[in-house]
């Protein structure tokens, strides 16, 4: 995954978590903004090519955009003004702070899909994930 998420990175898209194989046969990278998760799609379906690999690529268009066995997303909202207290452990509310939420976007997607990514985005997949 190491070498999707440097292609990912070097796009200026910031990730927070992520995992080769977060549930059998799929992989998943958790966006720290809505905006990263739209620049990464952006990325992607930009590089696709209809004319010269129709089949493939109107494939892995309707995979992205949700089809049966397609790319799953989740939100995950976050207030900003969460920290953990060192002490406890326990989630806290930093009241010198205005409220506000950002969403953080999860994208699964299937393995297959790795190598094509790796190569829309740039990226040299190793022979291992």
């Amino acid at each position: 995954m190491a070498p999707l998420l440097q292609a990912i990175w070097s796009h200026g898209i910031i990730t927070s978590n992520s995992c080769q194989e977060n549930r059998p046969g799929v992989m998943w990278i958790e966006f720290f903004s809505a905006e990263d998760v739209e620049s990464f799609l952006t990325c992607i379906v930009s590089g696709l090519d209809p004319i010269n690999n129709p089949k493939a690529d109107n494939w892995l268009y309707s995979r992205i955009k949700g089809s049966s066995e397609g790319w799953q997303y989740a939100a995950h909202p976050h207030d900003v003004r969460e920290y953990i207290d060192p002490d406890c452990g326990t989630i806290e509310l930093n009241p010198s702070q205005s409220c506000g939420f950002i969403l953080s976007i999860s994208v699964r997607f299937p393995k297959s899909d790795y190598e094509r990514l790796c190569d829309l985005l740039g990226a040299k997949p190793r022979s291992s994930i």
